[in-house]
């Protein structure tokens, strides 16, 4: 019900950008409704009913000028928001009063971060996990950290990057390399250590350690994700490849990998 998630959403305190709206075609309606969230950030509510069309009202399917492979992307794992300076609780704050998320997982200072800067991020999710968003905020640091890049680049908070789930993470990034996607660099002595560390997996750990694919596990089992570059000239919005085997978290153990990744990008874009 659009109207009862719209207006509810509203009384707790969210920003109505647009109240429902009817969008019709020959394929039927749908009704949306925009709230505002962190930054320029908007959430839709989109109620469908019988729609039966491809996508949405004034959208139509179109044929693939080239037939390639499929990439086995399947749906989206979570979303990754960046905030400025103090801004993760207030908005994490948002989310448990206007949608009631809970607090999922937290990450400090102490767990991620170099000699030069640090963040801190905490995950909200819904009541079933099927919306799952980790917020970042900078911290205390020698120097700019990746999150105040992307915050001075973006001109203010944003999505950093989407999270997008396959059941062959080895075939789709084989699959995106053949399309020209970049991946950031994993060095190799991040595999010395990380076999012992997850243990036996199903995939050919040759073919991980090739594709550059990081591992990491919780107590219900492991998981493989890989993050492309920017996609585009700004130090902004990326992607992240993931395939969960039973793991629930977000690559707890890869953070640190993570950021120094990135952390090396921005050395070399002269903004560290």
């Amino acid at each position: 019900d659009i109207d009862i998630a719209f207006n509810e959403s509203v009384s707790r305190g969210a920003k109505p950008i647009s109240p429902p709206t009817e969008m019709k075609d020959d394929w039927g309606t749908v009704r949306i409704a925009t709230i505002g969230t962190y930054g320029d950030t908007v959430h839709k509510f989109i109620e469908r009913g019988e729609y039966d069309g491809p996508y949405l009202p004034g959208y139509k399917e179109v044929k693939p000028i080239v037939e390639l492979p499929d990439t086995g992307i399947e749906r989206i794992d979570h979303i990754v928001g960046n905030v400025d300076w103090y801004q993760m609780e207030p908005t994490i704050k948002f989310y448990h009063e206007v949608f009631g998320f809970e607090k999922f997982i937290e990450f400090t200072e102490k767990d991620i971060g170099t000699n030069y800067s640090t963040l801190r991020s905490q995950v909200v999710k819904n009541y079933n996990q099927k919306v799952m968003m980790p917020i970042n905020e900078p911290w205390t640091g020698l120097k700019m950290s990746q999150i105040e890049e992307y915050v001075q680049y973006y001109h203010g908070a944003g999505a950093q990057h989407i999270a997008l789930h396959t059941s062959d993470i080895l075939s789709t990034v084989k699959a995106l390399r053949d399309r020209g996607i970049e991946f950031i660099h994993v060095p190799d002595n991040y595999y010395d250590t990380v076999s012992e560390r997850i243990g036996p997996i199903q995939e050919n750990f040759a073919d991980c350690k090739k594709l550059g694919i990081l591992l990491d596990k919780d107590q219900h089992g492991y998981l493989l994700q890989l993050f492309t570059k920017p996609i585009q000239d700004r130090p902004t919005f990326f992607f992240e490849i993931i395939q969960r085997r039973g793991c629930q978290g977000f690559g707890k153990g890869n953070f640190q990998s993570l950021f120094e990744s990135i952390e090396r990008e921005q050395e070399e874009r002269g903004n560290l």
